[in-house]
């Protein structure tokens, strides 16, 4: 299975580290305004779909998902 590594804001981070800590892998965090995340192909296709589809940033669909 493919992964791919991604860059969201800080904030994502954090929020999919409480939320949703089963769904990513997590690269170590650094400081800054963005983290690497790593999403199993799957994941990473059905956000970019939304993403796409929703003409929305990663980081909106990112955080719809965890809200729900």
């Amino acid at each position: 299975m493919y992964q791919h590594v991604v860059e969201v804001s800080t904030d994502v981070f954090h929020l999919l580290k409480k939320r949703a800590p089963g769904l990513v892998e997590w690269a170590e965090e650094k400081a800054g305004p963005t983290q690497k995340i790593i999403l199993p192909d799957d994941v990473y296709s059905e956000f970019i779909d939304r993403a796409i589809y929703h003409r929305r940033s990663l980081d909106e669909v990112v955080r719809e998902v965890c809200k729900r």
